[in-house]
């Protein structure tokens, strides 16, 4: 079976990976707890890593396997001391952007560099709106580095969590507004 020409970049076997870790990736929103949000989370960035590979973005496909450790650890970093959480955000910041310097396929590899970094910050120290504001952020830098690289799964992706984002924002100020109301 031949798919039309129209239509057959969207469903290569790139393509194809990448909507599965954007299926993965998404179950994570369904989950019950935080701790279940990022180990899915943490799966579903490492086959956008597979993804961003075979689409020769180095860069990405780097981000998004630290993307994946950092899920990992954020389910124990808010309980450790103040300056190793200072050093942790610091590493993780420092490895995204030299990897950005020094294995970067041009000025469009500055995008998932900071979309790492501002996640890993938020991560690490915020929660609440404020951790939700960062997400928005770094959604978009996704969502424009998934269109400006021909990842089509990565911009849906990114759009979709976007959405949730924006969704669970509304959601959670309705319900403190309907709370105070009483």
């Amino acid at each position: 079976m031949h798919l039309p020409a129209q239509i057959a970049p969207f469903f290569g076997p790139m393509q194809l990976i990448g909507y599965l870790a954007c299926g993965v990736s998404l179950a994570a929103f369904f989950t019950a707890s935080h701790r279940r949000f990022l180990m899915v989370g943490a799966t579903g960035a490492m086959i956008w890593a597979l993804h961003y590979t075979l689409l020769g973005e180095r860069v990405a496909a780097a981000l998004s396997a630290i993307s994946g450790g950092r899920n990992t650890i954020a389910t124990r970093v808010h309980g450790l001391p103040r300056p190793l959480r200072i050093g942790l955000t610091l590493a993780v910041c420092a490895l995204a952007a030299a990897l950005a310097l020094f294995a970067g396929s041009g000025p469009l590899a500055a995008l998932p560099a900071f979309a790492s970094c501002l996640t890993t910050t938020a991560s690490f120290w915020l929660v609440g709106r404020a951790f939700r504001r960062c997400y928005l952020v770094s959604d978009s830098c996704w969502l424009l580095f998934g269109l400006l690289a021909g990842s089509t799964a990565g911009w849906v992706a990114a759009m979709i969590s976007l959405c949730l984002n924006l969704w669970t924002m509304r959601r959670e100020r309705e319900t403190q507004a309907a709370a105070q109301a009483i």
